[in-house]
C-alpha cells in the first residue's frame, strides 16, 4: 500500500526507514555471522536450504555451496536447533553441538592431533554448559570411569573455561569447610559463582550453587592410578568424551565445521583448504564416532575428489549435499526481509520505488543481478538504500537512476572480487557475445591450447557458459556467452 505523501522534508537514513514503515533496516546484515553476536533477526527471516532436514540427521554430512549462499546462516540455525533439543531432556534426540571454525592452532601444525585438540577445547566447555543448564544431576550420577575422565578433561581443557588464577580457588573451595571461616567460604564461593555464571551462554543457570559445588569437586578429585586418559591420543580422548556425554544423557555430538576459506592462508586456495581438512576426512573411525557437519565452499569439492581420490573420499558412503539457489529462493529471501522488517507492510522491493521512473519489475532485476547469491542480493539492496539516503533526501520513493547507479557500482565491485582485473580485461576484448572459439581466439590473440585453458577456468568460475547446440544445425560452431549478468553489464557498457 503506497503512503500518501510523494515527498517529505529532508530525511536522514534513519528517518527514511521510519517514514517508510520499517521497524529495522532489512539489509543491515549481509552475513549471518558478520558481528560477534550474530544477526539478531536471522531466525525471523531465515530461508533454509531444501536439505536442512537432512542436516539434522545423526550422520556426517558435507554441504557444498558457493560463497555468500547461506552456509553460515544454516549452520547457525542448526546450532539453534541442537540447543533446543537439550532444552527438553525428557525427549529424544538430545544433541550437543560443538563449533570447530577457529583453525589458527591447527594451521600451525596440520594434523589429526591438532584438529582433535582444537575440538576438545571447544567441546569440554560446551558439555559443562549443557550439563549445568539442562542435566544438573547428571555429573553426580556418572559411572566412576566417566567421572574420572570428565575431571581430567576439565582440568586439561579449561583454558577457555576457568581463568588460571581461579583454579587454585576451586581446589581450595573443596577443602574450605575445614580450613576457612564462614565469611571466607562465602567470599570465595561468590567469586567462583560469578565466573561459573559467566561461562554459561544465554539465560542464567538456576542451580548455580550446585554448579559451583560440582566445579570444586572436579578440580579437587584425585584420579585413580589406573587412569590412562593422559597417555592416549587426542582422537582416542574424543571417544572417551563421547562416552561421558552419552552416560550423562546426551545421545549425539554434532561437530560443525565452517569458515575454512576465511583465513589468509586458505582464502581462494581450495588446495590449501583440502590440506587443512584432509586429516579429519581421511579418518573414517573419527567420522563414525562423532557427527561432523562440513559447511564448505563449492570450489572445494573437485579438489577434495582429486586430493583424496575415490577411496579416500567415498561419495557413495558420505552424505554429500550440493546446494545452488534458484531464483524462487532468492525471491523468498527478499520477501522475508522486507515483510519482517516492515511488519507485513512490504513484500516486494518494487513497492519502495517510484513507479513513474521505473516501470519495469524491480524485484526481477535485483534477483537477476544477485546471480544465485542471497548475500549479493542483500548487498545490492543495501547499496540502493545507501545511495538513496547518502545525502538528506526529500524523496520518499527510490528513483530508477539510483537503482541503475547501484547495480552498476555493485557489478563492477563484484566482478573484480570474483574474477580480477586481468580476466576482466580479457573479457572486454571480446567483440561480441555470444562468441565462437574462432572469434575469441582472434580477439584475445591466443593459441587454441591457451584459449581452451582460459575457457576451462572461466567456465569453472561461472563467468561464461556454452549454449546448447541447435539440433537443426549440429554442424554449427559451439557458441559461448557471458553467464554472469554483472560481467555482461560491464561488457555492454564497453561495447554497446
Amino acid at each position: 500500500m503506497r503512503l500518501s505523501l510523494p515527498t517529505e522534508p529532508l530525511m536522514t537514513r534513519a528517518t527514511w526507514l521510519q517514514r517508510m514503515g520499517f521497524g529495522f533496516d532489512p539489509f543491515e546484515y549481509e552475513a549471518a555471522d558478520e558481528v560477534l553476536s550474530g544477526d539478531p533477526y536471522l531466525e525471523r527471516y531465515f530461508v533454509p536450504f531444501h536439505y536442512f532436514e537432512e542436516l539434522k540427521e545423526p550422520r556426517t554430512s558435507f554441504l557444498f555451496t558457493p560463497r555468500g549462499c547461506g552456509k553460515s546462516a544454516n549452520r547457525i540455525q542448526l546450532e539453534q536447533w541442537c540447543a533446543e533439543t537439550l532444552q527438553r531432556p525428557d525427549q529424544r534426540p538430545n544433541i550437543l553441538v560443538v563449533l570447530h571454525d577457529d583453525f589458527l592452532r591447527v594451521l600451525a601444525d596440520i594434523s589429526l592431533e591438532s584438529h582433535c585438540q582444537a575440538i576438545l577445547h571447544q567441546a569440554v566447555p560446551a558439555l559443562l554448559d549443557a550439563l549445568f543448564r539442562y542435566f544438573p544431576d547428571a555429573i553426580a550420577h556418572l559411572p566412576p570411569r566417566e567421572y574420572e575422565d570428565l575431571r581430567w578433561f576439565v582440568q586439561h581443557y579449561a583454558d577457555r573455561l576457568v581463568p588460571s588464577g581461579l583454579r587454585g580457588e576451586l581446589r581450595e573451595l573443596g577443602t574450605l569447610p575445614h580450613l576457612a571461616t564462614p565469611e571466607e567460604q562465602s567470599e570465595t564461593t561468590k567469586r567462583v559463582a560469578d565466573v561459573v555464571a559467566s561461562l554459561v551462554k544465554g539465560p542464567s543457570v538456576e542451580p548455580l550453587p550446585k554448579a559451583v559445588e560440582t566445579m570444586a569437586r572436579l578440580f579437587t578429585y584425585e584420579p585413580k592410578e589406573t587412569s590412562t586418559t593422559g597417555e592416549i591420543s587426542s582422537s582416542e580422548r574424543l571417544t572417551h568424551f563421547v562416552a561421558i556425554a552419552r552416560a550423562a544423557g546426551i545421545e549425539h555430538i554434532f561437530v560443525l565445521i565452517d569458515r575454512v576459506d576465511e583465513f589468509e592462508w586458505t582464502a581462494n586456495h581450495p588446495e590449501r583448504q583440502a590440506e587443512l581438512l584432509y586429516p579429519l576426512i581421511a579418518t573414517a573411525s573419527l567420522l563414525s564416532t562423532l557427527c561432523f557437519k562440513f559447511f564448505l565452499p563449492s570450489e572445494l569439492l573437485p579438489t577434495l575428489r582429486s586430493r583424496l581420490g575415490p577411496d579416500g573420499f567415498r561419495e557413495d558412503r558420505l552424505n554429500i549435499i550440493n546446494v545452488e539457489w534458484q531464483d524462487a529462493g532468492i525471491a523468498q529471501v527478499l520477501f522475508n526481509r522486507l515483510y519482517v522488517a516492515s511488519d507485513g507492510r512490504y513484500s516486494h522491493f518494487t513497492e519502495l520505488v517510484n513507479f513513474e521512473s521505473a516501470p519495469w519489475d524491480v524485484d526481477a532485476r535485483l534477483i537477476r543481478f544477485a546471480h544465485g547469491s542471497p548475500r549479493d542480493l542483500v548487498r545490492i539492496c543495501k547499496r540502493i538504500v545507501n545511495e538513496h539516503t547518502r545525502l538528506q533526501t526529500d524523496q520518499l520513493y527510490i528513483p530508477d537512476i539510483e537503482i541503475d547507479d547501484a547495480l552498476r557500482w555493485f557489478s563492477r565491485a563484484r566482478v573484480f572480487e570474483l574474477y580480477g582485473s586481468e580476466w576482466l580485461a580479457k573479457l572486454l576484448q571480446l567483440r561480441r557475445t555470444p562468441f565462437t572459439l574462432d572469434v575469441a581466439a582472434d580477439a584475445l590473440k591466443l593459441s587454441e591450447v591457451e584459449l581452451e585453458a582460459l575457457l576451462k577456468v572461466w567456465r569453472g568460475k561461472g563467468l561464461v557458459k556454452h549454449l546448447p547446440r541447435d539440433p537443426a544445425h549440429p554442424e554449427a560452431a559451439l557458441l559461448f556467452h557471458i553467464a554472469d549478468p554483472r560481467a555482461l553489464l560491464m561488457w555492454e557498457e564497453e561495447h554497446l
